[in-house]
């Protein structure tokens, strides 16, 4: 046999192995697409100090729909992610994710809520966001342009 017939076979494995291996990276299903993409809700906050700005008002404001209600709910169980993002030590991030339990346990109901407690609760975290504004413009420095790094 000449050596075109004994190497034909082995030549035709290897460049459909190439082709499978080429489209099969390039094949996703629409499953992997769904699981890859990531929505950011518009109403959660840029960082921890706007969140307790937003908590802030939020509460003080009337919770009418079931949809406000909702959102609230999700800016607090936010409240210790958004924490972590800024230099504040461990036990003050420790003191914001225990607001944060607190403040989920409330049984949030339609219309504004405004106890004592809550109250002590959101001046705690306006405290600690005062910190963190504090801590992260001292560690950022201004640049030539007059942009904080």
């Amino acid at each position: 046999m000449s050596f075109i017939y004994k190497t034909y076979p082995r030549l035709c494995v290897v460049a459909a192995s190439l082709l499978l291996s080429v489209f099969s990276g390039c094949i996703s299903s629409k499953e992997d697409e769904e699981h890859g993409e990531h929505v950011i809700p518009a109403h959660k906050p840029a960082d921890f100090v706007v969140a307790v700005d937003i908590l802030h008002s939020r509460i003080h404001s009337s919770l009418e729909t079931e949809e406000s209600v909702l959102e609230l709910r999700d800016i607090i169980g936010w409240l210790p992610e958004l924490a972590a993002q800024t230099d504040l030590a461990k036990d003050e991030w420790d003191r914001v994710h225990e607001v944060s339990r607190t403040l989920a346990n409330v049984a949030w109901k339609n219309g504004a809520v405004t106890t004592d407690e809550i109250e002590r609760e959101i001046d705690r975290l306006r405290v600690l966001a005062d910190r963190a504004a504090e801590i992260d413009q001292y560690n950022s420095f201004e640049t030539k342009d007059g942009d904080n790094v």
